[in-house]
């Protein structure tokens, strides 16, 4: 059995439904995924963001979306991601995750290391990012925003679509959210 296999089967183990989550810590040489849309750079790997949150001590934000999502595609989240002021937020203060609710890619077992049992058998990784949104943060809603810490707890009320004339809202909800952090 491989290494990942083995730290999955012993996390998977570890962890019952309610508690946190509690992630293997990644190599240094574990290379990142990350995409890009009109310049804005994140990560799409769920574990590999909340590793980055414990190492920098930023919160993640993370943004369920689609490839069709509400028909528009992409460009009905990532509108708000073309304010500079936006942009600087996370470049400065956040790790920003994007994470696909109808992505086909099969579900490998690593996938679901540090994560409580999921109710139902996700066998994709779209499945998975759905059953993640709808049980930490009872909702089924793309697109979805929402701040949490590298254990996974959430830090903010989601927030959903907001249309492009009103992302000053996105900054402001950032920003109220950060401050009561600090």
């Amino acid at each position: 059995m491989n290494l990942r296999l083995t730290l999955a089967a012993v996390t998977l183990t570890m962890i019952s439904c309610g508690e946190r989550v509690v992630l293997p810590s990644c190599p240094m040489d574990t290379p990142v995924q990350m995409d890009e849309w009109q310049g804005v750079r994140y990560r799409t790997q769920l574990q590999d963001a909340l590793r980055c949150s414990r190492e920098t001590g930023r919160p993640v934000l993370l943004v369920f979306t689609g490839y069709a999502v509400s028909g528009y595609g992409p460009q009905t989240t990532w509108h708000v991601f073309e304010r500079e002021d936006v942009q600087r937020l996370i470049n400065d203060r956040l790790v920003l995750c994007a994470l696909m609710v109808d992505d086909r890619e099969p579900l490998a077992p690593e996938d679901l290391v540090g994560f409580p049992q999921l109710k139902g058998n996700p066998t994709t990784i779209g499945q998975r990012n759905s059953m993640l949104e709808a049980e930490f943060f009872s909702k089924q809603s793309q697109p979805l925003y929402t701040l949490v810490n590298a254990d996974m707890t959430s830090l903010a009320e989601p927030l959903g679509y907001v249309p492009k004339e009103n992302a000053a809202d996105v900054v402001q909800w950032i920003e109220a959210n950060l401050e009561k952090l600090q």
